[in-house]
This record gives structure tokens, C-alpha cells and sequence, in this order.
């Protein structure tokens, strides 16, 4: 699932030659798809969530660089809605740990469980679901609880 490794300087331009603004979760995925399609790589994305809201760690898989910090802020602003496609009743205030693996050409997978142990998922997230979603109003001073690495 891995590609050619890239310089830091490539893979900045890649993710700077692509719109990551969109206004609405699907709009957003498919930007966000396409500039990993460009780049050759795929992404795991680790999540925890809970009383404090999201927070991300976010990975090339394979031998790459870092993530570019607006491919990073993308992908963070995605995290929320891809799990909203497949727990039910999903608000950032519920407490589940897991990680999302989104590849250019298999589709994005979703591996978590509940801090309860209540549930679990493993299955490859229904992406038909972001059409119907919105963005919510974004909160005073939000900012992404961690940093890429």
C-alpha cells in the first residue's frame, strides 16, 4: 500500500497543489483522496476521543515524511465525520480509541472500541454517508490536540 518515496520538498508541493478546503465532509474527502492518490501514499490516522473532544496522530504508512501541516489539519477536520459514517449517534464527546487507515484505492478502514469495551468496530467505513453531512460550527480556539510526526 506504500509508494516511491518522495522528497519533504515534493510532497509539500503535491499537498499545496491541492485544494484541502472544503466545505463539506464529502467535499473534503475527495480533495483529501485525491492528494493522496498524487503522492503515492496511504494514511493511518490514530484517534482518541472523549470529554476532551478529538484528538489525532497522523502517519504516512510506509517509509515517507512527515505529514504536511495542511494535509494534517485536513485530515483531522475529516476524523470526526468518517467515524460519524459508522458509530451510531457519534458526537466528539464520546470515548473511543482506535485508528483509521485511508487508502488511495481501497477505501477507508476503521479499526476502534468504546473505553467501555461495549463495542468494537473493523470494517471499511460507508463513505456514501458523508453526502449527507455538515460540518459543524466551529468552536472558539479549536485546535488540533496533537501535532503530526
Amino acid at each position: 500500500m506504500t509508494g516511491q518515496t518522495l522528497k519533504p520538498t515534493a510532497v509539500a508541493e503535491i499537498v499545496d497543489a491541492h485544494a484541502l478546503d472544503g466545505d463539506t465532509p464529502q467535499t473534503l474527502f475527495t480533495q483529501i483522496h485525491a492528494c493522496l492518490t498524487a503522492l503515492g501514499r496511504d494514511v493511518l490516522i490514530n484517534f482518541d476521543t472523549g470529554y476532551h473532544g478529538v484528538g489525532i496522530r497522523a502517519t504516512f504508512q510506509g517509509e515517507a515524511g512527515d505529514l504536511p501541516r495542511p494535509l494534517f489539519d485536513a485530515l483531522y477536520k475529516i476524523t470526526s465525520p468518517l467515524l460519524g459514517c459508522e458509530i451510531e449517534d457519534w458526537h466528539d464527546q464520546k470515548q473511543t480509541c482506535g485508528r483509521l487507515m485511508i487508502g488511495r484505492s481501497d477505501g477507508v478502514f476503521l479499526d476502534c472500541e468504546d473505553i467501555d469495551g461495549d463495542w468494537d468496530y473493523q470494517r471499511y467505513i460507508d463513505l456514501e454517508t458523508l453526502a449527507d453531512m455538515e460540518f459543524p460550527e466551529p468552536k472558539d480556539g479549536s485546535e488540533p490536540l496533537l501535532v503530526p510526526e
